[in-house]
Parts: C-alpha cells; sequence; structure tokens
C-alpha cells in the first residue's frame, strides 16, 4: 500500500486518462454515464413492467437504484479483467506497481457510480420526497464495501487473463448470469416466495445483499437485509479483497516475461 501511495500522481493520470479516453470521438461524451442507464432502465421496464407485468411501486425507481450499481460492477469487471493486457507494452518498458491498472479501471468505474448515484438520488427525492437520513451515512460505506468486493474480484481475473486470454470472454458472460442472479430487475420478495428454504443459497450472492441496501437507501425495498447477511457479505469482499492482492502479487512476478 505505501508503494502505491507513492505513484499517487501516476495513479491519477491514468484514471484521468482511462476517463478520457473512455468517451474520445462520441457525440455525447460523459453524458453517456447517464445514457446507458437510462436506456437500459427504458428496455427492462419495457420488458419486465408491461410484458412480464411485474407488480411493483415505482418500478422505475427499484430497477435504476440497483441497475447503476450493478453496472458499477459490470463496468469495473469486465474492463478491470483486460486491465493488465491492455497496457502490455508499458509494462514491458518501465516498473511500478502492476496493482495500478486494476485500480485505475475499478476507480474510474466508481467515478461512473457517482456521477449516477446523482441521478438515482434526484428520482428518488422526487418519487419519496425524501431519502432517509441514516440512508444517506450508511451509502459511503456501501460504496466502499462494493469496491472492496470488486478489487479483490479484478485483481484475480486480471492476472489470470495474462496466462489464459479466454478469461476475459468467459469473464463478459459470466457477468450476464450475475446481473440476473442478483436481482436487479424483479423483487426479492418473489425470488423468497419460489425458492422457500433455498432461499438462503440465493443470498450466498454478496451482489443481493449488496443491491438490496442500495434500494433501501433510494426506493425504501421490499426487504431490509439482516445483520447475519451484511456480516456474510463484508467478510467475503474482505476475503476477496486480501486473497486477491496476495494472488495478484504472487502471480504478477512474471507478468512483464509472459507478455
Amino acid at each position: 500500500m505505501k508503494e502505491i501511495l507513492k505513484y499517487k500522481e501516476l495513479l491519477y493520470f491514468l484514471v484521468h486518462k482511462e476517463l478520457r479516453v473512455r468517451y474520445r470521438n462520441t457525440f455525447f461524451g460523459y453524458f453517456w454515464t447517464l445514457l446507458e442507464p437510462l436506456g437500459l432502465m427504458l428496455i427492462f421496464t419495457l420488458v419486465f413492467m408491461v410484458i412480464a407485468r411485474v407488480s411493483i411501486e415505482n418500478y422505475t425507481l427499484f430497477l435504476v437504484s440497483g441497475l447503476i450499481p450493478f453496472m458499477y460492477t459490470q463496468h469495473a469487471v469486465t474492463r478491470g479483467t483486460k486491465s493488465l493486457t491492455s497496457n502490455g507494452s508499458l509494462i514491458k518498458k518501465i516498473y511500478f506497481p502492476r496493482e495500478l491498472f486494476p485500480i485505475t479501471i475499478t476507480v474510474s468505474s466508481l467515478v461512473n457510480l457517482l456521477i449516477s448515484l446523482i441521478l438515482v438520488a434526484a428520482y428518488s427525492l422526487y418519487i419519496n420526497g425524501s431519502i432517509p437520513l441514516m440512508g444517506i451515512a450508511v451509502l459511503p460505506l456501501v460504496i466502499l464495501l462494493q469496491t472492496v468486493l470488486l478489487l479483490g474480484i479484478v485483481f484475480i481475473f486480471s492476472c489470470i487473463n495474462v496466462y489464459f486470454r479466454d478469461v476475459e470472454f468467459i469473464v463478459s458472460l459470466l457477468i450476464r448470469g450475475w446481473m440476473y442472479l442478483s436481482a436487479v430487475m424483479y423483487p426479492l420478495l418473489q425470488v423468497k416466495e419460489q425458492l422457500g428454504d433455498f432461499y438462503l443459497l440465493f443470498q450466498l450472492n454478496p451482489m443481493v445483499t449488496i443491491l438490496t441496501i442500495y434500494r433501501w437507501i433510494f426506493h425504501g425495498g421490499e426487504l431490509t437485509p439482516t445483520l447475519g447477511m451484511i456480516s456474510y457479505t463484508v467478510a467475503i469482499s474482505l476475503f476477496l479483497f486480501f486473497a486477491g492482492w496476495a494472488f495478484f502479487k504472487k502471480m504478477s512476478r512474471k507478468i512483464g516475461e509472459v507478455m
């Protein structure tokens, strides 16, 4: 960590470059940060509310309060997996902590999340009239928890992808399945009724608890996450973070040679 802090100026430069390059030569530029989730919100609203007849009060707010946080997960993991291979020429030229590349992608995706959450908060204020003070206090903690979880995952996948390039394609497929298994578009109450005793297995997915907290803050949420599930999510996120970082440190020693 001390070594990474020594390169904080480089980290700032890489994050700024990532944000600038991502929307370069596009007509809407940074507005795509908001346009992409809005477009998906319209599509999922049509499919699940009009066609599938999902009955949830203020469904658009319910949807966007889960969709935008999951898009943070999607962007961080899919782009973070390729963070080392896409910077191979730079890695082979000079030395600096290799962790900077996965961290750069995660932080730049976090910036997009924070911008998008302004939209969610404004819409929540319009629909509900207010956001609970407790929710405002919890919001930074759930963002931190999600970031810790994502960093651990990105550390692992980005390193493996150097040795096996198939990983980035597998991750793109898995992330779609993860979205449908995280109750982004449908209510947890329905899952609980359908699965019965197997509902606990569904909750082993840490994104379920994380998205439930987001929804509790902005939508009101149909369920409040239990202390046990929050504790489990914190534990699994910390485990993946430290295990992922240790794995990265061990495997990244030969990254330059492999590339």
